[in-house]
């Protein structure tokens, strides 16, 4: 769950892992190890994750509370669902939906997950539809936002297909733990190589 959070902070963001990197000072590879959860961030890197996207460290673990409840109830209501009829659809009773409904209780990310499932949308796209995502959407993307985040990340992974070599290297001597130095080391290496392979060419 945290690599999505993290992926989708980022792109909500505009940044590439690569400008994540280097504004938290971690390398491209170990943000792409984060994303794909073949690492964890220690408390230290959320710690920095945090107050770069301006989130709390609750947030970034999946832990972190939607105030805007009344965009729930929205969307029920324009679906003609009961809130009972929602409230079985995610396992909670229909006065918790209520309570969620008219924010007198923030709701978790996990639950506004299974909410925006059950509605037939994503937590993303309802925040379009109700103008609370907070970034243009190019116009050859017609407003989808859920297009528009795929698109960014396929890009993402394009970019990060080259730290599957770090992780390839890492795979080859998988008993061995490595720390986020010795993987940025091996980042290091990998870029000198690739400047001494462009030189000779």
């Amino acid at each position: 769950m945290i690599g999505r959070i993290i992926k989708d902070l980022r792109a909500n963001k505009s940044v590439t892992q690569e400008e994540l990197g280097k504004a938290i000072s971690l390398t491209t590879s170990m943000i792409g190890m984060y994303e794909t959860e073949a690492r964890k961030p220690s408390l230290e890197v959320l710690k920095k994750l945090a107050d770069y996207f301006n989130v709390s460290t609750d947030f970034l673990l999946g832990r972190g509370d939607f105030n805007e409840g009344w965009v729930i109830r929205e969307e029920r209501e324009s679906q003609g669902l009961s809130a009972k009829e929602l409230g079985l659809a995610v396992g909670v009773d229909e006065f918790e939906i209520l309570q969620y409904e008219s924010d007198d209780s923030p709701i978790s990310r996990p639950l506004i997950e299974k909410i925006t499932k059950a509605l037939g949308t994503s937590f993303l796209a309802l925040l379009n539809k109700h103008g609370l995502y907070d970034e243009q959407i190019p116009a050859h993307f017609n407003g989808d936002v859920d297009k528009y985040i795929a698109f960014k990340e396929a890009e993402a992974q394009d970019a990060q297909s080259e730290t599957r070599d770090v992780e390839t290297i890492a795979a080859h001597h998988e008993r061995e733990e490595w720390t986020e130095e010795e993987l940025t080391d091996i980042e290091k290496f990998k870029e000198f190589v690739r400047s001494k392979r462009n030189n000779n060419n």
